[in-house]
């Protein structure tokens, strides 16, 4: 895994000499473009936030590529935000894990959207309502 911290811009030594250095330090910048990763670097500074990015594309996902923001102590990475992104497009979707349906993309709006309801807080699930993704309570 490769890491890159908020204040620097991450350089071809940290992305390794492998021939995707390319598209990991374009991954790696579009990840901390994202107004959410900004505030939580802003407010995480004093525990030295990180990215961290798989090295290969995830195949589970259509090669999205895996990428962690979270902070690093005492020897273990406590993740705040779960990313992928498709390498060819650049396009950014959140991998939510607090679901019993699964794993499940999602958009940045509908990410956006649905974390904002107090069901995102507890275990939730989504269903398709035809090729519309539906955020449900689990009541």
């Amino acid at each position: 895994m490769i890491t890159s911290s908020y204040g620097e811009k991450c350089t071809a030594q940290q992305a390794g000499v492998d021939g995707n250095k390319k598209v990991k330090l374009s991954i790696i910048n579009k990840v901390k473009s994202l107004r959410e990763t900004k505030l939580f670097f802003k407010d995480a500074s004093a525990a030295k936030p990180l990215i961290i990015t798989d090295d290969e594309p995830n195949p589970t996902f259509n090669n999205y590529w895996g990428v962690q923001v979270g902070i690093s102590n005492m020897d273990m990475f406590r993740t705040s935000f779960h990313f992928y992104v498709d390498p060819k497009k650049l396009n950014v979707y959140y991998l939510d894990t607090f679901t019993d349906s699964g794993l499940q993309l999602l958009t940045l709006p509908q990410w956006r959207q649905w974390r904002k309801k107090a069901a995102w807080k507890n275990l939730h699930y989504y269903k398709y309502s035809g090729d519309k993704l539906i955020f449900l309570d689990k009541k």
